[in-house]
């Protein structure tokens, strides 16, 4: 069976790149440009992986995190963050709180393979 993922990023070429190399191992891949699109494709499809930026406009990660984990908690172990940036102690308490693996920006093709292939290796 295809997994289902969900590439969240409200940068449209970082979302084009994870769809292109996710495609090229034969996920099938929707993306959602912030956390509001991203929660409507949730509502309506069962994910079994969400890339998900921290940081976004309208809603942002943690906020669609927060969702997944109150409406949805079986997908919030499904989760890996990306972000440009940890420096900002609130994002960095976040990300060690959510105990979900997390991405640099700028990562490369063979860091996001690398990290889809050890969450799907611990299902």
């Amino acid at each position: 069976m295809v997994k289902k993922v969900l590439v969240v990023d409200d940068e449209l070429p970082i979302a084009q790149i994870c769809k292109r190399v996710l495609m090229e191992e034969e996920y099938s891949v929707d993306t959602a440009k912030d956390g509001i699109e991203g929660k409507e494709k949730i509502q309506k499809r069962d994910y079994d992986l969400i890339i998900l930026d921290v940081r976004m406009p309208l809603m942002n990660g943690k906020e669609l995190y927060r969702y997944i984990c109150d409406n949805h908690p079986e997908m919030k172990y499904r989760v890996i963050f990306n972000t440009g940036s940890v420096l900002g102690g609130n994002t960095t308490e976040f990300l060690k709180k959510s105990g979900r693996p997390f991405m640099l920006k700028p990562f490369t093709p063979d860091e996001l393979k690398n990290e889809v292939r050890k969450l799907f290796a611990g299902e």
